[in-house]
């Protein structure tokens, strides 16, 4: 950490907001490929979300100092941001003028993934269906207690909101209320995983710097994993269908999750 250097650092330039298990690692790491983008000390200090009460010079401590030769853009990724309830107004009393990078992906399989990491770190011990069927009375009142408190932190808000994580439209528009739409990239996850470089030379002009002609890519964070069971999928997809439509009618986008 560079606590005694903090009111010399600079703060980001853009934030990779989400969503987990969308690719936000993957982009994070293609970004700082750039020779005008440096690499934060942390990818992922969780500050607008679990770490607000140790302050802005505890944040700006992760950043370069303000005179670093040359000045290169830098950014962070805390997944958790998209969906806190106060990030976005906390983000944007910091760094109005950032770029606000979101990344999404066919929310079934999002959290089905979420599923898989949450019982590879011990976090889940229920079957996957019994999860998504008893997330409604896990996080009912933690959202509220969250909402009501400003430094309260949920285990079941982080490691068990499949479902809700995925109702990207509601989470969006929080951000859009604390920031204009012109400073948001939405980006698919499969055009990130499969037409990689053109994804990135579009990213790369939104945040005002030069195409690459090559990039190294390798996803990160890929794990195998057993197949959703076939019916949970179809019940995941019916339950998806109404907040993906309202998605698409909100940011005029045409994500085709529906299967």
């Amino acid at each position: 950490m560079n606590l005694l250097t903090s009111p010399l650092r600079r703060l980001p330039d853009f934030l990779v907001i989400g969503g987990q298990k969308c690719g936000t690692t993957s982009l994070y790491n293609y970004l700082c490929r750039h020779p005008d983008v440096k690499r934060a000390v942390k990818k992922e200090p969780l500050y607008f979300d679990t770490m607000y009460s140790l302050g802005s010079l505890w944040y700006r401590a992760f950043f370069p100092l303000v005179y670093e030769k040359p000045r290169r853009l830098v950014g962070e990724a805390s997944v958790h941001s998209m969906i806190h309830p106060h990030a976005p107004k906390r983000s944007f009393s910091l760094i109005p003028y950032a770029k606000i990078l979101v990344v999404l992906r066919n929310p079934t399989d999002r959290a089905y993934s979420h599923y898989q990491m949450s019982v590879r770190n011990k976090k889940e011990t229920l079957s996957f269906e019994t999860a998504v069927a008893e997330e409604d009375e896990r996080l009912k009142t933690q959202i509220k207690r969250i909402e009501n408190s400003k430094n309260y932190f949920s285990h079941s808000f982080v490691y068990h909101s499949y479902l809700f994580r995925g109702i990207y439209v509601d989470h969006i528009k929080r951000w859009m209320a604390a920031y204009p739409r012109e400073q948001f990239m939405i980006l698919d996850s499969d055009a990130l995983a499969n037409e990689t470089l053109a994804t990135m030379n579009r990213v790369f002009e939104f945040l005002g710097l030069p195409p690459l002609q090559d990039l190294k890519t390798k996803k990160s964070n890929v794990r195998d994993y057993p197949d959703i069971d076939p019916l949970c999928r179809r019940k995941l997809v019916d339950y998806f269908k109404p907040h993906n439509r309202r998605l698409n009618d909100y940011l005029g986008t045409h994500f085709d999750w529906d299967h």
